[in-house]
């Protein structure tokens, strides 16, 4: 993160604009400027804080197969979620820092909100940190499980094997509730690195009066890294945020997630294993497990992905194998192009695919062809 100096001012470039008035510069670049120097203004009084603004633009070409019919169709997102974001932090001494973090989904297709109802949907949230107690965070974050690096595909929903299976609910019968990508209402601790080993711990309130009980997630994730060696394993329970009675206060029964991975360097090579299973406590519920492989091999400017997710539900016909390979080349730290190639093979009732290209028909295959640009700032 670049540290602004104490006598400068937060200037936002608009040098490929200097040939246009300013009623042409493009409405983004106007907003985002503005945002820029509020913060920078916001700040300006400490020699020890930063304001950062960051994000990615993300598009791909897809051809998809799926259920016997084609498609060609221009999306965002596959390599990384297209978004852009502000992140602040002051260093207020004695080793305690203040921070926030403020990050919106875009679709670079139609440059909407990823979300109608949300504008910062990946991210709203402060937070005190030290290097000896922690970090207390509050607000709208990530939930209680294991890294993103245990993934090939970093958890990108549009075209990744085992984000598409892990937190699937819709076939696990009435009342089972998923954890969010997201959780809102939220303060969770993390502890500081003990020989490798920290614990994160979660709360969300459903902030609703009546609610009981009050929570909506609790979960708690334990990770260690050590040289090549990365493991983790996480427990959340979630609750219903809505209320199965118009009016009522929300209520609804618990449903409970494990998850485990690892992930090993061998050189250039790294190996990766993920475990989940998603346990409802309702009554005529299924009980659903995820397992996946994945290999990253990277050598300069060429990174190669594989991925493989197996999700299987317990007591009917309900299975289904994803895999994906992949190739990305990097231009710079911040530019490359990907391909992706890939399918989900359905049974029995599955209709598990690609956030890129989803299945509707029980039982039907799908296969996915993509091409895609992505740059980060």
């Amino acid at each position: 993160m670049r540290t602004r100096r104490p006598d400068s001012s937060f200037v936002f470039n608009h040098n490929k604009y200097r040939d246009m008035n300013s009623s042409r510069i493009p409405p983004l670049a106007r907003t985002l400027g503005a945002v820029g120097a509020l913060g920078a203004l916001a700040w300006a009084g400490s020699a020890t804080a930063s304001v950062q603004l960051y994000g990615a633009a993300d598009s791909f070409l897809q051809y998809s197969r799926n259920a016997g019919q084609s498609s060609v169709r221009l999306l965002s997102g596959g390599a990384s979620t297209s978004r852009w974001g502000i992140a602040g932090v002051e260093d207020l001494g004695g080793g305690l820092h203040a921070s926030f973090r403020l990050e919106s989904g875009i679709d670079l297709m139609t440059g909407r909100q990823q979300s109608a109802t949300s504008m910062y949907n990946r991210e709203a949230n402060i937070a005190l940190s030290s290097e000896d107690w922690g970090i207390v965070k509050l607000g709208k974050q990530y939930p209680a499980i294991g890294p993103e690096s245990t993934d090939p595909f970093l958890q990108v929903a549009q075209l990744s094997p085992f984000a598409s299976t892990v937190l699937a609910v819709s076939d696990l019968g009435p009342g089972v509730t998923a954890v969010q990508a997201r959780v809102n209402n939220a303060i969770t601790y993390e502890t500081p690195s003990f020989g490798g080993l920290s614990v994160r711990t979660l709360y969300a309130s459903r902030n609703a009066a009546g609610a009981s009980p009050n929570a909506g997630n609790i979960g708690a994730v334990a990770n260690f890294a050590r040289g090549p060696l990365q493991l983790s394993g996480s427990y959340n329970a979630v609750w219903p945020t809505t209320a199965k009675t118009p009016g009522g206060v929300p209520d609804g029964p618990r449903t409970d997630m494990f998850m485990a991975s690892s992930a090993y360097a061998f050189g250039a090579l790294q190996g990766t294993f993920a475990y989940s299973m998603i346990r409802p406590t309702a009554p005529g519920t299924f009980v659903a497990q995820v397992f996946s492989l994945g290999a990253v091999w990277q050598h300069g400017p060429n990174v190669i992905r594989a991925g493989i997710a197996y999700r299987n539900v317990s007591g009917k016909a309900d299975q289904a194998l994803g895999a994906l390979l992949g190739y990305d080349y990097q231009f710079s730290k911040l530019t490359g192009i990907y391909t992706r190639v890939g399918g989900f093979k359905n049974y029995g009732q599955s209709t598990i695919g690609f956030g890129s290209d989803p299945v509707t028909t029980p039982g039907a295959s799908s296969l996915v062809v993509a091409l895609g640009i992505r740059q980060k700032f």
